[in-house]
């Protein structure tokens, strides 16, 4: 029977602060895939399947709106020939 696999160690910590590089402060702790930022800045974007996004339509849809509700933003999305039109609003206070 083989071994479960071992978990790493914690990271080592220097006087009990731990500092974060700037790929972990932008977000889960992984680059982003799409340039989020470019495309959030309220301007409707058209982005196109082969060239800005390698995923199904829907794929797509879900990780722009997962990246609104991380920010704060809503999202408004289409589907049109060759892609899709992404458009970022920041969410209105009622």
């Amino acid at each position: 029977m083989s071994q479960p696999p071992r978990l790493r160690p914690p990271p080592v910590r220097e006087k009990g602060i731990m500092t974060l590089s700037d790929e972990l402060r932008r977000g889960a702790g992984r680059p982003a895939h799409y340039p989020w930022h470019q495309w959030a800045d309220g301007s409707s974007w058209k982005v196109i399947w082969g060239e800005d996004y390698y995923v199904s339509h829907k794929a797509f849809q879900t990780a722009a709106y997962a990246h609104a509700k991380a920010h704060g933003l809503t999202v408004t999305t289409r589907s049109v020939d060759g892609g899709m039109i992404v458009q970022f609003a920041r969410q209105r206070r009622s």
